[in-house]
């Protein structure tokens, strides 16, 4: 009885240095740093085919809005003048169906949302914004980035900078969290 004791507490030894020279091993870590960018984009019913009117999220990246609906957001101005943040369900019916899309107003300065909010998100369905407004943006990327990680969803945050309603052009500043599940727009790699 003492002998097997004493060989237990052999091999849960090394177990625990393991585990105190790792920190926390089975802890998700984020690979890549917070993206933030401003860009141009152009409203999505005034502008021609190859201008960029939406932005694939993941990659901060500005691109038409195409029928296979290769982004989550496309930005477009109502009647009135409005900012409409569309999700992509909203905008086109991709065949091979499109990534869901949930967005959140965020109060508080553009600065002041320095992470995604935990909570409900409103899915596939357009927003209306006013320039300085914050909207956050939850992107199911589980059918291709976050295939295998243990959060299908990207985060990143919106605010439009400017409009001009006479061509169209809405300058956004924009900022993504690229790692599956992460909230942090704080610069650099995010630690939670």
């Amino acid at each position: 009885m003492r002998r097997s004791h004493l060989r237990s507490t052999l091999l849960i030894l090394p177990a625990c240095a393991l585990f105190a020279a790792c920190g926390e091993p089975l802890r998700i870590q984020a690979t890549e740093n917070v993206i933030s960018t401003n860009f141009e984009l152009h409203a999505f019913s005034l502008a021609p085919p190859t201008y960029n009117s939406a932005i694939l999220t993941p990659f901060a990246e500005p691109r038409p809005v195409t029928a296979a609906g290769s982004f989550d957001v496309a930005l477009d101005l109502d009647a009135e003048g409005r900012i409409l943040v569309m999700p992509v369900s909203t905008v086109v019916t991709p065949l091979l169906g499109a990534t869901r899309v949930g967005l959140r107003h965020a109060g508080g300065s553009y600065d002041a949302v320095l992470s995604a909010p935990t909570g409900e998100y409103v899915r596939d369905s357009v927003f209306a914004i006013v320039p300085g407004e914050v909207v956050v943006i939850e992107a199911d990327r589980s059918a291709d980035l976050c295939a295998f990680a243990i959060s299908p969803f990207i985060y990143s945050k919106l605010s439009v900078l400017s409009v001009n309603e006479a061509t169209g052009a809405i300058a956004v500043r924009f900022t993504v969290d690229p790692n599956c599940g992460f909230r942090s727009f704080e610069e650099g790699i995010p630690q939670n």
